[in-house]
């Protein structure tokens, strides 16, 4: 005989529930003993795993959907690539008036398609990079100067 899933069902939504409860008390400010008497649980160090363990599964859950939600932009991008490939592949000439120029009998070649083209690769491997944590952390340096005002204070009589 198959078994029933409700019963499964009930305790997941059992369990989240109390987790949710947990959390909300230790946000709020209560001690493990506090959480653990509140919601249920044997002792503190209980109620303290199992939060722990909660957020370890939802930090797996997270970085898994991130992996995914990667792959997806990256694939989109490498697409985009290709397309910009073929704008580069694709031989481009100056029109003037509906009409091809031409320079010693030869159609004047136009460099604008190309160089946007470029320009796009560029853009799309500076995204490719910042969503794959290629680039280096950038460094600021502030030369700004700082000014503190001390109200209600009479600077003369401090010496």
């Amino acid at each position: 005989m198959p078994r029933s899933t409700r019963p499964d069902a009930a305790k997941r939504h059992d369990v989240t529930a109390r987790r949710q409860r947990a959390i909300e008390l230790r946000n709020s400010g209560a001690t493990w003993q506090e959480v653990a008497d509140a919601c249920g649980y044997d002792s503190r160090g209980s109620a303290c795993r199992d939060i722990t363990r909660a957020f370890s599964q939802e930090q797996r859950r997270t970085g898994e959907s991130l992996a995914e939600l990667r792959e997806i932009e990256s694939a989109k991008l490498d697409d985009l690539e290709e397309v910009v490939w073929g704008v580069l592949a694709a031989n481009h000439v100056v029109v003037q008036h509906g009409k091809i120029v031409y320079l010693d009998d030869k159609p004047l070649d136009d460099l604008g398609p190309i160089l946007s083209a470029v320009d796009r690769l560029v853009k799309i491997s500076q995204r490719r990079a910042a969503l794959h944590g290629v680039d280096s952390p950038v460094k600021v340096e502030s030369t700004g100067k700082l000014t503190y005002e001390i109200v209600g204070v009479d600077m003369s009589q401090m010496k």
